[in-house]
């Protein structure tokens, strides 16, 4: 009996320790992590779900403590990254590929710090660079604009015109043409990351064109709100836009930073960290398209969710060529896999996008 007894307890302290204990070592150092944000976490756009991420990372039980700094802009990446330092964070996370140079120029000097930096475009000895591979979602909510179009002109309002958002652009577009070969992108470009007005006014003069959806590589919802005062479909990005667009939104293209954020902070709790490129998609699910709106039949629902699926598996890869660029230039040969590195160096609009290619302010 004496001998069940202690059987039995022992049985049950497993199960305490599977099912009951957190997954924090005891004895073990919880960490503090110090997180940069370039914008405001009111825009609804970038920032904000960045902040979200920020805000999933305090509830992780190896966290002592989140700090942040909203609103440091590139400019202010210096001064704030080196506050941090001497704040002792174990992990510092910032939200602007702009940052690089600062970020490795600062984690040379401190090793014992982990640094991390999304999108930052090259790495250093204790900074991590991590992003998402947005074009996948982008190709998905293009094919929901190509099956929703009744006009076959799609606007589309971009920030600046450098290859991340080329990228995506482009990847929207052959997701439209996908769909529907007729339909074409009237494309804008305001060169501000968050600038309501500039927003809003570039997606009145898309509808203006006669476009009757309004897409956007942009950070706040303006667009989507002057689509809906229009009575025209919306696409938002970067997070769900759904509440600013009821009756026209139709899903967006969302990043999960909470996923990069929880995998940094969990390597270095447990001193496995290395400076990594993370470039995560639909698979890791570091990015995604929100629910749909209400006014998207099933028929287009089931369709794009299908593709989701096949890009998930790896049978489809949205830059497979043949893919032309504006003049007619054959920029991915037939069958061709666009590699990572000739996707980073995307300097061109696909045919179907109408809309001059600006130069960069």
């Amino acid at each position: 009996m004496k001998r069940f007894m202690v059987l039995t307890f022992c049985f049950l302290t497993v199960l305490t320790l599977s099912f009951g204990q957190t997954s924090v070592a005891a004895g073990k150092r919880k960490i503090r992590v110090g997180v940069m944000l370039w914008g405001v976490i009111g825009d609804h756009g970038w920032t904000y779900q960045h902040n979200q991420a920020r805000l999933e990372l305090e509830k992780e039980p190896y966290i002592s403590e989140v700090k942040f700094a909203e609103n440091v802009q590139t400019e202010g990446g210096h001064r704030v990254v080196r506050e941090f330092v001497k704040q002792k964070f174990d992990l510092i996370i910032g939200s602007d590929f702009g940052w690089t140079e600062v970020f490795i120029s600062v984690s040379n000097r401190h090793p014992k710090i982990a640094f991390e930096n999304a999108g930052a475009y090259k790495l250093g000895k204790n900074m991590g660079s991590f992003f998402g591979r947005m074009y996948e979602a982008y190709y998905l909510t293009g094919m929901t604009a190509g099956m929703m179009t009744k006009t076959n002109k799609v606007g589309f309002a971009a920030a600046h015109p450098i290859p991340y958002v080329l990228r995506g652009m482009n990847a929207f577009a052959l997701g439209v043409k996908s769909v529907n070969p007729k339909a074409k992108i009237h494309a804008l470009f305001t060169n501000a990351w968050y600038d309501p007005a500039k927003e809003a006014e570039a997606a009145k003069a898309l509808l203006a064109q006669g476009a009757d959806v309004i897409a956007q590589w942009q950070d706040s919802p303006a667009g989507q709100q002057a689509a809906e005062a229009a009575g025209k479909y919306s696409i938002g990005h970067n997070a769900s836009m759904h509440k600013f667009a009821p009756k026209g939104h139709l899903t967006d293209s969302v990043y999960n930073w909470g996923i990069f954020y929880k995998w940094a902070a969990r390597q270095v709790y447990n001193g496995t960290w290395k400076a990594m490129d993370k470039w995560w998609g639909l698979k890791e699910n570091a990015v995604d398209i929100s629910p749909f709106g209400k006014v998207v039949p099933q028929r287009v629902r089931d369709r794009v969710l299908a593709m989701k699926a096949k890009i998930i598996s790896g049978e489809f890869h949205p830059f497979t060529g043949p893919i032309k660029n504006q003049s007619g230039k054959v920029v991915i040969a037939a069958g061709e896999r666009a590699s990572k590195a000739k996707l980073y160096k995307t300097d061109y609009l696909v045919d179907s996008i109408v809309g001059q290619l600006p130069k960069r302010k």
